[in-house]
């Protein structure tokens, strides 16, 4: 709304109040409203003069029409008005504008509608007739009032938002220390882990170095009385020949446990090769099994292979080997007079061609849990007879051989019985390049 200051016009009755003129020496805007006109427009002219932007309605509806339109600071309201009671006009003025004060006019008589009013929220109230100076002083304490509530306001706003800053970096401060502190308790559970993978790496290097004494310990003996006795001996050939025997043996049993050690070594170093060539995967087996099964008379077993070659890139030698380990895995876990059964069967997938070697027992069985870890060094199942010999390198150095052909090995729980184990070997039958 633009305050005006205009002359009255006499033809036409009084300016609407839209278009007086108004004089902008301060801010506060200010509506006066009485019913005697003479009153509104003096009181409007003084405060004029003061320098408040100003203007005035004579009735209770003029007045509210006026505020559905400009922004008022203070409403002047006499009590009394033709058409309607002060009180309800403040009441409705709160609802068009919540922000605007007021001072209530009243005489004599009407001492308790002023207190009234006061209660419901009226500022001020001046009694009829109305000194000028009382009322400007007035009139200056409500816009003090109102500055300091703007001033509380900002102050609030600003208190507001610094505490929504003091949030925020607190959240973000919050979200810095859960971070740091996950990833503190990351570190320390990958140290943990860590410390737990070198206790474990001790202990097993405890194990095997008391697993290679005794194992290399083991043959001395028999070595030891086999050479004495040969001295004592010397001119009986069947004696000697036999103790030769078994100084063959022991020694034979030396240096597989350095063979086996070396490619242990080699599998740690990721230097193990193989050096492939075409041959028949079916006669190694076949060759492999007989030989097994003649020197070992206290299982049974059966072989499940055609006659047909099964021709692959394979170093024929390392083949052999871990078939023999995988025989012997079997015999040394399982039972006297229990079937030992081998299978090779050819197999079309996907990706080519497979030959699968399968070597099923009736022993102790393999549980779920230790599936996935048979196959570590060292690694020896605790429910087998603790007399059986060996470092636990068989399946290990097996699942190297393995790997060098680009296959896989894994063990899987015998199908028709609770115990019993069968640990397969899949190769690719496909070409491939000299491994070594």
């Amino acid at each position: 709304m633009s305050y005006a200051r205009r002359k009255t016009n006499k033809k036409k009755g009084r300016v609407p109040l839209s278009m007086r003129h108004i004089s902008q020496l301060h801010s506060g805007k200010i509506l006066v409203v009485d019913d005697d006109k003479t009153v509104a427009i003096t009181l409007n002219e003084i405060l004029r003069q003061s320098g408040y932007y100003s203007d005035f309605a004579c009735s209770g509806k003029e007045a509210l029409d006026f505020l559905r339109r400009h922004k008022t600071d203070l409403i002047i309201v006499d009590l009394r008005l033709n058409d309607m009671n002060g009180l309800d006009l403040l009441t409705e003025s709160r609802k068009l504008q919540p922000a605007s004060m007021s001072i209530v006019l009243t005489g004599f008589g009407t001492m308790e509608s002023a207190i009234r009013a006061m209660r419901e929220g009226a500022f001020d109230y001046l009694i009829k007739p109305t000194d000028t100076d009382e009322l400007l002083m007035r009139i200056s304490h409500v816009f003090e009032r109102r500055k300091l509530m703007d001033d509380l306001e900002k102050r609030v706003t600003e208190l507001e938002a610094a505490n929504e800053e003091i949030d925020r970096i607190n959240t973000n401060l919050q979200d810095d220390i859960d971070l740091a502190t996950k990833k503190l308790q990351e570190h320390i559970s990958e140290l943990s882990a860590t410390k737990d993978a070198l206790e474990q790496q001790r202990s097993t290097r405890e194990l095997f170095m008391n697993m290679v004494v005794h194992e290399l310990r083991n043959p001395l003996q028999p070595i030891k009385v086999a050479a004495d006795m040969i001295s004592k001996v010397a001119e009986d050939k069947d004696k000697v020949t036999k103790y030769n025997a078994i100084i063959q043996k022991e020694i034979a049993r030396i240096s597989q446990l350095i063979n086996d050690l070396n490619d242990v070594t080699k599998i740690d170093l990721q230097r193990f090769s193989v050096h492939c060539s075409y041959a028949d995967v079916a006669a190694v087996v076949r060759r492999e099994y007989d030989s097994f099964a003649c020197a070992h008379t206290e299982r049974r077993f059966a072989l499940h292979c055609g006659q047909d070659p099964i021709m692959c890139m394979i170093d024929e030698k390392r083949i052999s080997q871990a078939i023999m380990n995988l025989l012997d895995n079997a015999f040394k876990y399982s039972y006297d007079k229990t079937l030992i059964t081998v299978t090779v069967a050819l197999t079309l997938g996907d990706a080519g061609s497979f030959v699968d070697i399968s070597v099923e027992d009736e022993g102790v069985g393999v549980q779920e849990t230790k599936l996935n870890v048979i196959f570590d060094p060292y690694f020896r199942l605790r429910e087998a007879d603790p007399k059986i010999e060996g470092m636990g390198l068989g399946l290990y150095i097996t699942r190297g051989i393995v790997e060098a052909h680009h296959g896989q090995i894994f063990a899987t729980a015998a199908s028709d019985r609770k115990k019993g184990s069968i640990f397969t070997i899949h190769l690719p039958v496909a070409n491939m390049t000299d491994a070594g």
